[in-house]
């Protein structure tokens, strides 16, 4: 009785004192008993996280390579954000390091690990957890007490060293040769965190960087013509392993606000590609033995959208409408294919995006 009596004093007077030393609602407020709570959690991609994904639909999970999970320390940063209402009253708190990390998949490529270590003294009104896997970067920059997620993801996105130059061989030569850079947040609320129990802070779903396109010529146009090559044009050259404006929790997501650009690097002719349909300039894809499907991996980029001119009667094509150039062996034309919805009504096509996670 009189130990359970001296904890509740201690934690009493560390909250009076925390309350004494911080006047703003930026302040971390720990409860600084130094006592290590052990907790368990989980990071997950691919697989049935469905609600990961950019757009809710049905579509192909992907393969296992495009959803693994590299758990050497070198590629995977965990860190610990307090849980302010803004983003800029989230500030840095700690890296954490767990004791042990094991896949809970049995698969050659595992999409799903459990990871288990202490945290000592976490803020009192919880906290984010926030996972950069696949990303090898040199400093994050990392300030107790100043760094804010926001900070975190742009200096992630400049210490990647991935980019695509014109031929785009870096990106579309990415399968088993470069793993998928992923971001994944959650946010804890104010837990009764036990000293003497493993506690279970549940699944941290993470975002890949890019986009998998994947073309596909059907039998009825292969039996006529064979692909030659398939392009992308107007694309952005800049990939970033975290994107911008998603601090809360990765698996909430919402359709008309997936689209988080990697800040002013989109729209800057420096890093996104303006070219209007020449081979020389445009992303490759790869094909298949059979030629029959060519695939390329995209940075994430906001495409076809229409727009009326200053009178308003006439719709017009914004002018970084990002599109697919198709040739044929043998034909002399090129086929440019946007991104919309064709099954739309003639004019009023559905714009799509090019948007991280969606494979």
């Amino acid at each position: 009785m009189k130990r359970g009596t001296g904890h509740i004093l201690a934690l009493l007077a560390s909250f009076i004192f925390a309350f004494m030393s911080c006047s703003d609602e930026s302040c971390i407020i720990r409860r600084e008993t130094g006592e290590a709570v052990q907790v368990t959690f989980r990071i997950a991609a691919g697989g049935k996280s469905a609600l990961t994904r950019a757009i809710t639909e049905d579509e192909v999970p992907g393969s296992g390579y495009e959803n693994y999970i590299d758990v050497n320390k070198d590629s995977l940063h965990i860190m610990f954000f307090s849980n302010g209402e803004k983003d800029e009253e989230s500030k840095f708190v700690e890296v954490f390091t767990p004791e042990s990390v094991i896949p809970v998949d049995d698969s050659e490529y595992p999409q799903l690990w459990e990871l288990r270590g202490p945290i000592v003294d976490p803020p009192v009104k919880g906290f984010k957890i926030v996972v950069l896997a696949n990303c090898s970067v040199n400093d994050l920059q990392l300030e107790p007490g100043v760094t804010t997620i926001r900070d975190l993801c742009i200096n992630a996105g400049k210490s990647f060293p991935l980019s695509i130059d014109g031929s785009g061989k870096k990106v579309t030569q990415l399968p088993q040769k470069v793993n998928i850079p992923m971001y994944g947040v959650k946010t804890i609320g104010s837990l009764d965190l036990k000293p003497n129990l493993n506690n279970d802070l549940g699944v941290i779903d993470l975002l890949r960087s890019v986009a998998k396109i994947v073309v596909r010529a059907e039998d009825a146009v292969t039996s006529i013509a064979e692909l030659e090559s398939v392009t992308l044009a107007r694309f952005n050259r800049r990939i970033a392993c975290a994107p911008l404006d998603m601090y809360d929790d990765t698996k909430n997501l919402n359709w008309d606000s997936d689209v988080h650009l990697y800040g002013d690097l989109i729209g800057n002719n420096g890093n996104v590609s303006n070219d209007t349909g020449s081979e020389a300039e445009n992303l490759s894809f790869i094909p298949s033995e059979d030629k029959k499907e060519w695939t390329a991996y995209v940075p994430e980029y906001r495409n076809v959208d229409c727009q009326t001119n200053e009178e308003g009667k006439k719709k017009i094509e914004r002018v970084d409408a990002t599109f697919i150039v198709v040739k044929f062996k043998d034909v002399d034309n090129a086929y440019k294919l946007y991104f919309h919805d064709y099954k739309c009504v003639e004019g009023q096509e559905e714009p799509f995006n090019i948007v991280r996670n969606h494979i």
